[in-house]
């Protein structure tokens, strides 16, 4: 181990830090999605076409805004996916405390649209809110019903 191999070798595994590593470019999300689209199966490409046409429906023909298509595109996706209902409440949880510090940028750096994300993390709060107290009915009621099978 004194030997001069053992220098070389410890040299030889020595890592660099490169800056490019932890960047996220469009090359490495395109990346991402030619895998996922990938590794689909035909029911999940039928499930987020069936999304996909809420969203535009609702767009189109309810006259809501992006947001309000989106969160609803959203309500389905979360029973489809099978998220569970305390991944929504921490989600909730974190866009209830991004809320007061866009509100303080606002009146402390004076930025205009912070209080417009401000009101719409808030908005989305509670619309995660909404969703996790569903996703939490339907899960207990399939829940007692799989226990009363027994």
């Amino acid at each position: 181990m004194i030997n001069g191999n053992h220098m070389n070798e410890q040299k030889d595994h020595k890592s660099h830090f490169r800056y490019s590593d932890y960047l996220f470019t469009p090359r490495d999300l395109l990346r991402g999605i030619l895998a996922m689209l990938k590794n689909m199966s035909d029911t999940d490409v039928l499930g987020e076409a069936v999304i996909f046409l809420i969203l535009i429906f609702v767009k189109k023909y309810l006259d809501w805004g992006f947001w309000e298509s989106l969160s609803l595109a959203f309500a389905f996706a979360i029973f489809y996916w099978n998220v569970r209902f305390q991944t929504l409440f921490k989600l909730t949880l974190a866009f209830l405390l991004i809320s007061p510090l866009l509100m303080s940028l606002f009146t402390r750096f004076d930025l205009l649209p912070a209080e417009d994300w401000a009101k719409q993390s808030t908005t989305w709060a509670y619309y995660l809110l909404l969703f996790g107290v569903i996703k939490q009915a339907w899960e207990l009621r399939r829940d007692d019903k799989k226990v009363r099978n027994r």
